[in-house]
């Protein structure tokens, strides 16, 4: 893996974010095979999580953004946790985009982010993110009897965004998408005990047996 920085990241963060890619990288890499990827930092405030302060995407297989906004409280206090967390939900997805490009149906990008949040806590040890468990029990099954008609259905960038960040014309609240795609893996991992990091190339289908 490479790492790249845009000039808008201070030498300080710069410092501050290779010495926490230091130390997750290695244990990411011994889980899933991403020696390939190209990791590129920059600052830019209207890209990133207004919760956590970062921000990332996979732009392809091989190459993940991720964002910081320098003014944010939660990345001067906590960014080495926020960019380790941020930068292996990615390296995840770029692996299994491989052989899912994204978007995919419904079911493909659901399962994907699910995975991507369980390889998480797998190599970081975190607790799930608010948007993991953003969903109570009963609205989890609300809104899997309202996606499974769709499940199977190719989905565009605007289906993509509409489930994970909400759309209030679909009744579609902030975050089902990822609350739903984590209970989806949640449930198939406590079935079988495998780890995220053994799914990359499983079938999103496997995920509703």
């Amino acid at each position: 893996m490479t790492i790249s920085f845009d000039a808008g990241v201070s030498d300080e963060f710069k410092a501050r974010i290779q010495s926490a890619l230091e130390v997750v990288l290695p244990r990411a890499g011994s889980a899933i095979d991403a020696s390939d990827i190209k990791i590129v930092i920059g600052a830019d405030a209207a890209q990133v999580i207004p919760e956590t302060g970062v921000g990332g995407s996979t732009e392809n297989p091989y190459k993940i953004l991720v964002w910081i906004d320098p003014e944010h409280s939660n990345v001067h206090n906590n960014i080495e946790k926020e960019i380790q967390s941020t930068v292996v939900h990615e390296l995840h997805h770029a692996m299994r985009n491989r052989l899912y490009p994204w978007p995919g149906t419904l079911l493909d990008d659901v399962v994907g982010e699910g995975l991507a949040d369980h390889f998480d806590i797998e190599i970081n040890g975190q607790h799930p993110k608010p948007w993991s468990q953003a969903l109570s029990d009963e609205e989890l099954a609300a809104y899997r009897e309202k996606a499974e008609p769709h499940f199977h259905e190719q989905n565009t960038e605007s289906d993509y965004y509409k489930w994970v960040l909400g759309s209030e014309k679909d009744d579609i609240p902030h975050w089902a998408g990822y609350a739903l795609g984590f209970r989806l893996v949640d449930d198939y991992l406590s079935k079988t005990g495998k780890k995220a990091s053994e799914l990359v190339s499983l079938k999103s289908s496997e995920f509703l047996k």
